[in-house]
């Protein structure tokens, strides 16, 4: 094929080519502006939409913090110095240990603070009627900054007992080499198992 005849065939190609294109954004010209104007609203939208959960989630972790204050007026012992009043002979005290895990107690092979007992947080307040008054209760956990132990502290602190948070908890006892004991069979929670 002859170059010029080639360049003619060339040029009507592209001249359908393009042409078919812009006939079909001429005729559907409303229906671009429409999807155009659409996607633009729902970019707004989208916008709106996470301003409003970032929003959301630092209203909730303020509400998260401000009430979480008020569990830092709740006395907080060292287990180095728990250890000194247990080892202390005084039979007149009446000293309870106790483990707020909620989740502690699944495996065979957990452990806790030697002579400690179970106190199921996720039923509080009703436990707070198993001590009798002249108690002092001493409570952990294995949360960050001790959430639960600190959280049923301040409700017992409510009901007017005598009640510390181990700082650390089972973690910081642990860690002090401190006496530990495997949870008793009794206290161990099967979870269901599905074959």
């Amino acid at each position: 094929m002859r170059i010029g005849r080639f360049l003619q065939f060339d040029f009507v190609g592209s001249l359908f080519y393009c042409g078919t294109w812009l006939l079909i954004g001429y005729v559907f010209s409303h229906f671009v502006t429409m999807i155009a104007s659409t996607i633009t609203r729902a970019g707004h939208i989208v916008v709106f939409a996470l301003i409003v959960c970032a929003v959301a989630y630092f209203c909730y972790h303020g509400y998260l913090w401000i009430k979480a204050r008020r569990y830092e007026t709740v006395d907080r012992v060292s287990p180095s110095k728990l250890k000194k009043i247990l080892e202390t002979e005084d039979s007149g005290r009446n000293i309870v240990v106790a483990d707020c895990r909620s989740h502690g107690y699944y495996d065979t092979g957990a452990r806790r603070i030697k002579g400690s007992i179970r106190l199921e947080p996720n039923l509080m307040p009703r436990g707070v009627q198993t001590f009798p008054p002249n108690s002092e209760i001493y409570l952990y956990c294995t949360c960050i900054r001790e959430t639960t132990s600190a959280r049923v502290a301040w409700m017992f602190a409510q009901k007017g007992l005598n009640v510390h948070v181990i700082e650390g908890g089972l973690r910081a006892w642990t860690k002090a080499d401190l006496p530990t004991e495997q949870v008793p069979a009794e206290d161990v929670v099967f979870l269901p198992r599905f074959d």
